[in-house]
């Protein structure tokens, strides 16, 4: 921050502050130097924000585009994502990696003849007890639309 004031005579960035009551919470902060009038510094002005609801909205927006909305499992994009890591993790280690897909066969016959209520509830089963046997670094995911349902 000091090196940044010192060669630009600004700085930003978010940081996280404490509140009287001792809460932590997210700020910006931007501070500008100050000059008189002989282009010496004479101190810093610092101007904060909270940033709480940015932050909230940000955390939705990427949880929105990561998991499924239905049982919250990765979607097709973090699966994409945590799949290409894992073969550069593969490579650079001379290891394996797999990946499995699974297809619930005739679950439209489940959705037609108990409602999709039911096929949802099926859905969110499914990924539930996949998700409780692998290992915590593992990404079970579900790639279907809910329009395809």
């Amino acid at each position: 921050m000091f090196k940044t004031l010192e060669l630009t005579g600004k700085w930003g960035s978010e940081i996280w502050n404490r509140k009287k009551n001792g809460s932590i919470y997210p700020q910006w902060l931007s501070v500008s130097a100050m000059y008189d009038e002989q282009g010496d510094l004479s101190g810093y002005v610092a101007l904060f924000s909270d940033i709480t609801k940015r932050k909230e909205y940000e955390e939705k927006i990427e949880y929105q585009a990561n998991y499924d909305a239905l049982t919250g499992l990765a979607n097709r994009h973090l699966l994409k994502d945590r799949f290409a890591s894992a073969i550069y993790r593969s490579d650079r280690n001379n290891r394996l990696v797999s990946l499995l897909f699974i297809d619930l066969d005739r679950f439209k016959q489940v959705n037609d003849s108990f409602g999709h209520t039911f096929g949802d509830r099926l859905l969110k089963q499914v990924g539930k007890r996949l998700g409780s046997h692998v290992r915590q670094s593992d990404t079970v995911a579900r790639l279907g639309e809910m329009s395809s349902r």
